[in-house]
C-alpha cells in the first residue's frame, strides 16, 4: 500500500512538474505572458470590436433604411459567426479542449487573406490610382493630400495584417499548448482511478479476468466435442 502511495504521490508530482514546464515552454510577448493568456487577451479585444462593429451596422442600417438590405444581412451574418468562433475559444481554454479553437483559427486565416487583398489594393492605389470615388470629410483636395491619404491607409492595412498574423501564431500555440495540456490531464485522471480502484482490488480483477477467459476456452473445446461426436453418429448411421 505504502509503495502505491508512493507511486502514485510521484506521478502527481511529475504531472504538476509538467504542467509548470507546459507554462514556461508555451510563452510570447518576449516571455511575459503564456500563449493562453495572450489568446484571452486576444479574444477580448476581437469581441470588443466585433461588439462595435454590430452597433455600427444596426446604426447604418436605421440611418439608409432598406437600401442596403442584402450588405446588412451579409455583414451581420459574418460577424455573428465571428463572435461565435470567440465564444468557442473561451470554451475550449476553460475546458481544455483544443479543438474547439478551429474555427477561430479559420476565421483568423479568412481575416488575413481579407486584409492582404485590401493590403495589394492600396499598393495599387498608392503606385498607380484609382477612378474610384471615395467621399471623405477634413482631407485636403490635392495630389499631396491623396497620397498621404493612399499612405496612412496602406500603413493600417499592413499594421491590420501584422497583427493578426501575430494573433494567429499565438492561438496556434494556444492549440498545441492544450493539446499536451489534455494529455497530462488525462494522465491524472487515470492516476486518481488507480487510487480509487485501490491495490486490493488489483489482483480480484485480474483473477476474474483469467477466470473468465478459462471458461470461454472450457466452453469452446465442449462444443467442439460435441460437434466431433455428431459427427461420429452420423457417419456410423450413414454405414
Amino acid at each position: 500500500m505504502n509503495f502505491l502511495l508512493q507511486d502514485i504521490a510521484m506521478d502527481v508530482e511529475a504531472s504538476t512538474s509538467d504542467s509548470d514546464e507546459l507554462k514556461q515552454r508555451f510563452r510570447c510577448f518576449y516571455k511575459l505572458l503564456d500563449v493562453q493568456t495572450a489568446s484571452i487577451i486576444i479574444a477580448t479585444l476581437e469581441l470588443v470590436y466585433f461588439s462595435y462593429e454590430v452597433f455600427s451596422t444596426f446604426y447604418l442600417f436605421i440611418q439608409t433604411g432598406e437600401q442596403f438590405v442584402l450588405s446588412f444581412s451579409l455583414s451581420l451574418f459574418g460577424l455573428f459567426l465571428a463572435i461565435i468562433a470567440i465564444i468557442l475559444l473561451f470554451v475550449a481554454i476553460w475546458t481544455v479542449t483544443p479543438y474547439l479553437l478551429v474555427p477561430h483559427l479559420l476565421m483568423q486565416v479568412a481575416a488575413i487573406f481579407v486584409l492582404f487583398i485590401f493590403t495589394l489594393f492600396c499598393i495599387f492605389m498608392v503606385v498607380v490610382g484609382t477612378s474610384l470615388e471615395l467621399r471623405i470629410v477634413n482631407v485636403e483636395n490635392s495630389p499631396e493630400g491623396e497620397f498621404a491619404l493612399r499612405l496612412h491607409v496602406l500603413m493600417n492595412q499592413t499594421f491590420g495584417i501584422s497583427f493578426q498574423i501575430w494573433a494567429l501564431i499565438i492561438t496556434t500555440g494556444c492549440f498545441f499548448y492544450l493539446q499536451e495540456k489534455a494529455f497530462i490531464k488525462s494522465r491524472c485522471l487515470d492516476t486518481q482511478l488507480d487510487l480509487n480502484i485501490g491495490p486490493s482490488l488489483k489482483p480480484k480483477l485480474k483473477n476474474a479476468t483469467i477466470d473468465i477467459k478459462i471458461d470461454d476456452i472450457m466452453k469452446r473445446s465442449a462444443i467442439s466435442v460435441i460437434n466431433t461426436d455428431a459427427t461420429r453418429n452420423t457417419a456410423e448411421t450413414d454405414c
